[in-house]
């Protein structure tokens, strides 16, 4: 049947139903003059599911017999499938990640802010009961430094100059007497030296204001100095003269 226009908008006569309807309505088929199917794509899914309530049993039967036949073919052709699912899937992950990942980090800065112990905690258990991920972060971390040598010097030098505004500072002295005050344990994990290297952390931070002197000074392993980071938490209280 001839495509037939409706106020400007070009549609069909189904011949089932006999009501017009838009383009969109009606599949391509190229046996058709007009390259579109005679009926209408509601008449076709309707007409489909009488005949299946009408002739489930057999229909069944049918498909179970081809899927017996050819069991290995089916299989293999849903693996492919699949397998095709998959990488579309991750390039409209990528694509969608290199789209928003501005809008991403902020959602993820807000997750890990709300639960910060428990990621601190999960990561300190996973540095510390893995050797693999632990050399994979020191590789990465030698990586990111050359790559980046720019950003490692402005900290270096932002560390530098917070120190001289600070005004004192501690001998190399006073440090280990402190470290033997503490019996070399950390007093964030309570792992002690040889185990971990002890670094002095700041109990006020640098600019807090915090001074550089011994009195704002407790021992920390690198991990937890890190974990810490700006925050003001003194441990000191806590150390009752034993490691745990």
């Amino acid at each position: 049947m001839a495509i037939v226009y409706q106020d400007g908008e070009p549609g069909k006569i189904c011949t089932y139903c006999n009501t017009w309807k838009p383009l969109d309505l009606f599949y391509k088929s190229k046996a058709s003059k007009d390259s579109y199917r005679p009926d209408c794509k509601p008449c076709i899914l309707y007409r489909q599911r009488q005949r299946y309530s009408e002739k489930r049993d057999e229909i069944l039967q049918k498909a179970q017999g081809y899927y017996q036949r050819n069991r290995e073919k089916i299989i293999a052709r849903v693996g492919e499938y699949q397998r095709s699912l998959v990488d579309r899937y991750r390039k409209y992950q990528l694509s969608y990640y290199y789209k928003n990942n501005e809008k991403i980090g902020k959602a993820q800065k807000r997750r890990r802010d709300s639960k910060l112990e428990i990621f601190q905690r999960k990561a300190r258990e996973r540095y510390h009961n893995n050797a693999d991920y632990r050399e994979q972060l020191r590789v990465y971390q030698r990586r990111w430094r050359k790559e980046n040598s720019d950003k490692v010097k402005a900290m270096w030098h932002r560390r530098r100059a917070k120190k001289r505004s600070a005004g004192d500072s501690f001998t190399p002295e006073q440090w280990a007497l402190l470290k033997e005050h503490y019996n070399y344990t950390c007093l964030r994990c309570g792992r002690q030296e040889p185990e971990i290297k002890l670094t002095p952390d700041h109990v006020i931070p640098l600019g807090a204001p915090g001074t550089g002197a011994i009195a704002n000074i407790q021992p920390l392993c690198l991990s937890c100095n890190s974990s810490k980071g700006a925050k003001t938490i003194d441990y000191r209280p806590q150390w009752d003269g034993e490691a745990d």
